[in-house]
């Protein structure tokens, strides 16, 4: 699984139809719109697709946005492989544990010494975490974010245009290594993408009350609905959830833990 995870992330941060698109300049490929956002004038420059945030394989709940926002200050990967001090399994895994981003929360930035601001979608989202752990998360650990698109992009531009490529590419691949029991989409267009990609072993998921415990490449998962924490809807899990559906769903998450630390023991 390791193996596959590896690959996995090298192949989503190396894709090689952003790579074409910008070797080529194609604006006919239906990922062409999300390449050109960043502006970027080859490779070298390009700010690479995100595959994962966190340590996949392990987190218990994986939270899924649209798309990676993009940000000119923070001490991100470009050109995938480009850089000889820049491991990208360590950054995309380690990405929370303390040194890239700290408190779960704050980006290192590119002068490799001072920390951002407060993002607030991950601040949010831990909170929310929280909501249904009950108790204090670990960043990374507990969760782990993604998206349905992995190329960056300032206010999901190129979104709709790319997301059945990118998502019949990589979805079904990532949740194969993803340890998750819980699925989080984030926000009613993530819901909407979802819902849309009709992708063979992927349930439909309503608003409220997420879905059943069922078999998702070949681990079994409930996938439930967030309102994005930066929008106008209610903010909580119990606005889309019952007290006692939560609870089933910390249950869940409490017994995939307690396997994996009997697998470790």
């Amino acid at each position: 699984m390791a193996g596959e995870h590896d690959a996995l992330l090298l192949e989503i941060a190396n894709c090689e139809i952003a790579r074409h698109v910008l070797e080529t300049g194609d604006r006919h490929c239906a990922c062409s719109k999300i390449v050109a956002a960043q502006g970027a004038p080859g490779w070298n420059g390009f700010q690479v697709p995100e595959p994962w945030s966190g340590h996949l394989g392990e987190a218990p709940i994986l939270f899924f946005s649209s798309n990676p926002s993009i940000s000119t200050r923070e001490a991100y990967p470009k050109g995938a492989g480009d850089d000889p001090n820049v491991s990208l399994q360590s950054f995309f895994d380690s990405r929370f544990d303390g040194y890239w981003i700290k408190d779960g929360k704050q980006t290192l930035q590119a002068d490799l010494k001072n920390y951002g601001g407060v993002v607030p979608y991950w601040s949010r989202i831990k909170n929310r975490a929280e909501e249904l752990l009950g108790r204090k998360p670990q960043p990374g650990i507990d969760y782990a974010l993604s998206e349905i698109v992995h190329c960056k992009s300032e206010g999901e531009e190129g979104v709709p245009e790319s997301l059945i490529t990118c998502a019949n590419r990589y979805m079904m691949k990532l949740l194969s290594c993803s340890g998750a029991v819980v699925l989080v989409l984030v926000g009613h267009k993530v819901l909407n993408h979802w819902n849309s990609l009709g992708m063979q072993g992927l349930p439909q998921v309503p608003m409220k009350g997420g879905t059943a415990l069922q078999e998702i490449a070949g681990r079994k998962r409930v996938v439930i609905y967030l309102s994005h924490p930066c929008g106008p809807e209610p903010k909580l899990f119990a606005r889309w959830l019952t007290e006692s559906r939560i609870l089933e769903i910390r249950h869940l998450i409490e017994e995939a833990l307690a396997a994996q630390a009997n697998c470790v023991q």
